[in-house]
């Protein structure tokens, strides 16, 4: 068993709009002796009415006090949000964790560019980037689907707008649906007391892809494990001058100082 905090911090940054959204619900009814937290972030673009739809049906679907022990599963639950945003013409990306706390274990789901991060018992394990700009397999999948590249790989064109896109899956972006994949990637990670799990829209790094997403996560890594909170990584973000609106939510135990140093200490009374 795992216990630890999840709180989340956004800011607007460089843009006229802030176009981000987060979940952060505690599930604390030990329905089925599991309880844990049920987190998502989103990144909207071309307006916000996909994504301000997305989250209060997210925190429904999340207060439901459904179960969701395992990615199928929890695939599955997001592709009710999935069907009901098929017609908007703006988009948003979805990254969705529940984090059950007595199995130890964070379970993924996520669509488009969107960065989930868990340290988990083998290490760090990342999110995929389905950008066209970033994840060759992914572009070419587009071109599977018919979809046109600029010249410069950066976006995917439609060819009757002209207008252009670069997550490869998410919600909404009606006019590109022909070529969008709606299937969430999923996968799970272990935990254990020295863990963190991370969530965050693509302004946290360099949404220029000026540098790889391993190599500006090691930074965040280190701010984290050094006892950084959500608020602390979107200040640097800002600091960094990302240009983005960003957004980052957190789940980690909590440390206190000991004589040998911090460690984590658990009090499942306490955080409930």
């Amino acid at each position: 068993m795992v216990e630890g905090f999840a709180r989340g911090a956004t800011a607007q940054g460089a843009r006229s709009h802030q176009e981000d959204r987060h979940v952060i619900v505690r599930q604390s009814i030990m329905c089925g002796a599991d309880w844990g937290w049920r987190l998502a972030v989103m990144d909207g673009h071309g307006g916000s009415e996909c994504v301000d739809f997305c989250k209060p049906c997210l925190e429904e679907f999340f207060e439901a006090d459904l179960m969701i022990n395992n990615p199928a599963v929890l695939r599955q639950a997001i592709k009710v949000v999935i069907n009901k945003t098929m017609a908007f013409y703006s988009g948003c990306t979805l990254s969705v964790v529940w984090i059950s706390e007595p199995n130890a274990i964070a379970h993924v789901a996520h669509m488009g560019d969107s960065l989930v991060a868990i340290k988990g018992t083998r290490g760090l394990r990342l999110s995929t980037e389905h950008n066209i700009r970033t994840n060759e397999q992914e572009r070419l999948a587009i071109i599977e689907r018919g979809g046109r590249c600029d010249s410069q790989n950066m976006y995917f064109i439609h060819p009757a707008s002209g207008n252009g896109l670069q997550p490869t899956r998410g919600l909404g972006d009606a006019e590109f649906s022909q070529w969008l994949s709606r299937e969430p990637e999923t996968f799970s990670v272990r935990l254990d007391d020295s863990s963190f799990v991370l969530l965050a829209t693509d302004g946290l790094l360099d949404p220029s892809h000026r540098k790889s997403r391993e190599e500006q996560m090691s930074s965040v890594t280190r701010l984290v494990d050094e006892g950084a909170n959500a608020q602390d990584l979107v200040n640097d973000a800002l600091r960094r001058r990302t240009g983005d609106n960003v957004t980052v939510v957190l789940w980690k135990p909590p440390i206190v100082l000991t004589a040998t140093g911090a460690r984590p200490v658990f009090s499942f009374c306490d955080i409930i």
